[in-house]
């Protein structure tokens, strides 16, 4: 009798086996599916991310270009010449004059900075080594570079 109930178990169990490996089998079926579905979400995430900053990049781009084509277009209608010879003149005037005034406003701002050092009793080599540094040397250059080296690339 032992024999025929351990059998009728050990059949159960036998039979049940089968069963338990399946359901097993789907719970880390479903796991996985979970897991490849939150990794699609997250590429798709990236890839819409990544859509987005194209889109930005691109309307930046087009901005600047305008932004460049109008500045270009500016400055061609500024140097086209007018057929009025008083008008061409203060046309072609105006970037000397205001160079004569800002170097005239930066050489009256050093020289009071000189007047007022030397009046003060520094000596005339300390004066000078004050009043110009790299900063003064930096605006002297532009000043230079802008009327001399602006010829030679009007030349060519």
């Amino acid at each position: 009798m032992l024999e025929t109930l351990f059998g009728g178990i050990l059949g159960g169990v036998l039979r049940l086996a089968p069963e338990v490996m399946r359901w097993m089998d789907r719970k880390d079926e479903r796991r996985h599916e979970l897991v490849m579905f939150n990794k699609q979400l997250e590429a798709d995430r990236q890839r819409g991310d990544q859509a987005i900053r194209v889109g930005e990049l691109e309307q930046d781009t087009a901005r600047i270009t305008g932004g460049l084509s109008a500045l270009m277009e500016s400055v061609k209608a500024q140097g086209q010449m007018t057929g009025v010879a008083w008008i061409d003149g203060i046309t072609q005037s105006v970037r000397p004059i205001i160079t004569y005034l800002v170097l005239a406003l930066y050489l009256g701002a050093k020289g009071s900075t000189m007047y007022v050092l030397y009046t003060s009793g520094v000596a005339i080599p300390q004066v000078l080594q004050n009043a110009y540094g790299a900063d003064d040397m930096a605006m002297l250059s532009g000043v230079i570079n802008f009327w001399f080296l602006s010829r030679v690339f009007e030349k060519r």
